[in-house]
C-alpha cells in the first residue's frame, strides 16, 4: 500500500483500492499535468481498469500559483486519460488555483469536479463511485 501523504519529493501517480491518485508537490503547469495523465494511462494499462475515480492531491510547492493557459485547458480535458475518469476529487486547492480550476470545472467538465479539504473526504466520495462504468464526460449533469 502506498502512503498517499508520504514525504516524497516527486510528483507521482499510482493506483490503490480501485482509485487512481496523483500527488503534485512541484508547481503545477500543463506539462506536469500531461506527464501525470500519461502516467495515469500506464497505471490503467497495468491494472486493466477502465473507469476509475481520480483523486488529485496538491501539496508543497504545488500549492503556489498554477500556470495553465486557456489552450492548455482544452488539451488537458481532451487527453485520453480523462475518458477513463469516473469522478475527480481535488484535495489541497488554494486561492491561487481557484480561477483556473473553476474555469476547467465549469467550462470543460460541466461542474463535475469535487473540491474537498481532506484526503479522507475525497476517498469517501471516490469509493462510492468505484463501480461507475461511465467516464466523467459521459455522465448526466446533476
Amino acid at each position: 500500500m502506498v502512503n498517499p501523504l508520504s514525504e516524497t519529493q516527486e510528483d507521482r501517480t499510482w493506483f490503490e483500492d480501485g482509485i487512481v491518485y496523483t500527488e503534485f508537490v512541484h508547481p503545477v503547469n500543463a506539462a506536469a499535468i500531461k506527464a501525470m495523465q500519461n502516467k495515469g494511462l500506464e497505471v490503467l494499462a497495468q491494472t486493466g481498469a477502465n473507469h476509475v475515480p481520480y483523486i488529485v492531491i496538491i501539496k508543497g510547492e504545488a500549492q503556489g500559483n498554477m500556470h495553465i493557459g486557456l489552450g492548455d485547458m482544452g488539451k488537458i480535458v481532451s487527453h485520453e486519460f480523462t475518458k477513463h475518469i469516473s469522478s475527480i476529487w481535488t484535495v489541497g486547492r488554494t486561492q491561487a488555483h481557484n480561477k483556473i480550476t473553476d474555469a476547467i470545472n465549469h467550462y470543460f467538465l460541466g461542474n463535475r469536479m469535487h473540491f474537498v479539504d481532506t484526503l479522507e473526504e475525497a476517498q469517501a466520495g471516490a469509493r462510492q463511485l468505484i463501480h461507475d462504468t461511465l467516464g466523467l464526460l459521459e455522465q448526466d449533469k446533476d
